[in-house]
C-alpha cells in the first residue's frame, strides 16, 4: 500500500480556488464515500471497514450539495483529528447529541471548525476577493458551496485578520 502525505494533500486542495472539491481530496486520501439514504437524523458519518481496511464516509443522498459538502468535511475533520475514536459502526443512537460528553460534544464542535475552516480557508477566500471590488454574502455562499450560515462564522473570523478584503464584502452578516 502507498503511503499518502496526508498534511500534503490537504494543503494543495485548500488553496485552490473555490469550491473545494471535498469529493476529489477524500478518494485522494484513500477514504471511500457512499451516498446513500441515512437516518433521518443523521446527515453523514466516518467508520472503518475492517474488512477492506479502509475509512468510509457515508452521506445522505437527499440533503443539498453545501450540506453534503460540510458533511462530508466534518466527517474529514474526524479524520485528521480523531481518527482513534473511529470504529467499524457509526453510533445508532436517535438522540446522538442529546447524550453526548463533554469531550464528545468538544470533538463535534472541532471537526464542525475543521470543516468550515477547508471549505472557506483564508486564503481561498483572500485570493477570492483579490479581484471583487464588490461582494455579496449569497455570492459568497455560492461560490464556495457552502451555507450562509457557514461563511458568516469563517467571515467572522476573516475580518480580524484581513480587513481590508473583509471590506470587499457588502452585508457580511446577511
Amino acid at each position: 500500500m502507498k503511503m499518502i502525505d496526508r498534511g500534503a494533500v490537504l494543503a494543495r486542495y485548500v488553496e485552490d480556488a473555490p469550491p473545494l472539491r471535498v469529493k476529489e481530496l477524500i478518494r485522494e486520501l484513500g477514504i471511500e464515500i457512499e451516498t446513500k439514504r441515512l437516518r433521518d437524523n443523521e446527515s453523514a458519518h466516518i467508520r472503518f471497514d475492517f474488512d477492506e481496511g479502509k475509512y468510509v464516509i457515508a452521506v445522505d443522498e437527499d440533503h443539498h450539495v453545501n450540506r453534503k459538502n460540510f458533511s462530508m468535511a466534518h466527517e474529514l475533520g474526524h479524520f485528521f483529528l480523531h481518527r482513534g475514536f473511529i470504529n467499524d459502526e457509526p453510533l445508532q443512537r436517535q438522540d446522538y447529541y442529546a447524550h453526548l460528553s463533554d469531550e464528545e460534544r468538544a470533538r463535534e464542535i472541532e471537526a464542525n471548525q475543521f470543516a468550515a475552516n477547508l471549505l472557506v480557508s483564508n486564503g481561498a477566500l483572500k485570493k477570492f476577493l483579490a479581484d471583487k471590488c464588490s461582494v455579496t454574502l449569497a455570492e459568497l455562499s455560492d461560490a464556495f458551496e457552502v451555507s450562509q450560515v457557514v461563511m458568516k462564522i469563517r467571515l467572522r473570523s476573516f475580518r480580524t485578520h484581513n480587513p481590508i478584503s473583509y471590506n470587499k464584502i457588502s452585508n457580511p452578516e446577511g
